[in-house]
Formats: structure tokens, C-alpha cells, sequence
């Protein structure tokens, strides 16, 4: 058990650091094209990283941290917490197993959309589920929350 977990960290810490890397690719945008030697906007950055603190409170079934980052618009919406909890947290199985976050789209009034992959594992299965879609965050005050949740077994 400890080999699997030590396989998925180093995992993420290849997935953080090709994400890293990504920002040396142009981004476009609908509002924005950058050059290919610009770096992201401070604005960027902090919509990235919430995205990535909710994916990760997903991968660690943290619940108290992702149920922070959600937004109010998107928790009028769904309107049920038992729901938010079992998409954050999970079943036992399939077991939430790492996560990619692509490019970003700055989209109008202080909105930007993550093209996200998640990944799953059912226990014992040799091969493991994908889940593509996108997360969105918005400036709730001075602060970004997730307004839109990605695709995967508890949000088909």
C-alpha cells in the first residue's frame, strides 16, 4: 500500500512539473492572446491555483477543503451538500487517483475555464477510468472559487 502511494505522489509531482512547463506554450484566449514569450498574468496564476488546490483536496478527499473553495453561485445551484461531498470525497471505489489541468481560458467577468482531466481507479482493475472536461473558477470578492465542476463518476 505504501508503493502505490509513493507511486501516485511521484505521479502528481510529474504532472505539477509538466504543468509548470505548460506556461512556455502561448496561451489563447477569447478576451486575450499571449505572445509565447509572455509569462501569465498574476490573475492567471491565482485562477490556476485554486483550481488545483480544489483538484487536490479531490484527489486527498479532503472535504472541508474543497467545500471552501466552491463558490455561493455554484452551491445555490446544486443546492444539496450530501451531492458536493460524495463528488469531493468519493466512493471507497473507484478511488480518485491523480488529475491534469491544461490550458486556461480567460473568459468575461473575472472568469477563467481549466481544461481538466481526472482520473479513477476501480480497486483491483488493471486499467483506470478518464474523465475529461473543465472546472471554471470566478473572483467571488478577492478571492477565486470553483463555479463549475469537471466531469467524473459522481458528475457524469
Amino acid at each position: 500500500m505504501r508503493r502505490i502511494f509513493n507511486f501516485i505522489i511521484m505521479v502528481e509531482v510529474v504532472c505539477l512539473l509538466l504543468n509548470i512547463l505548460e506556461f512556455r506554450r502561448p496561451i489563447v484566449a477569447p478576451s486575450e492572446t499571449f505572445a509565447s514569450d509572455e509569462i501569465p498574468s498574476a490573475e492567471y496564476l491565482e485562477a490556476l491555483r485554486t483550481t488545483n488546490a480544489f483538484l487536490w483536496a479531490w484527489i486527498m478527499r479532503d472535504y472541508q477543503t474543497g467545500n471552501g473553495l466552491i463558490s455561493d453561485k455554484l452551491r445555490r445551484k446544486v443546492n444539496d451538500d450530501t451531492w458536493l461531498k460524495q463528488f469531493i470525497v468519493g466512493l471507497s471505489n473507484p478511488q480518485h487517483q491523480a488529475f491534469l489541468i491544461e490550458n486556461g481560458r480567460k473568459l468575461q467577468d473575472g472568469r477563467f475555464m481549466f481544461s481538466v482531466i481526472l482520473y479513477e481507479l476501480y480497486f483491483g482493475e488493471d486499467k483506470g477510468s478518464v474523465y475529461r472536461g473543465f472546472l471554471e473558477v470566478v473572483k467571488q470578492g478577492n478571492v477565486w472559487r470553483v463555479d463549475r465542476l469537471p466531469k467524473s463518476s459522481d458528475n457524469p
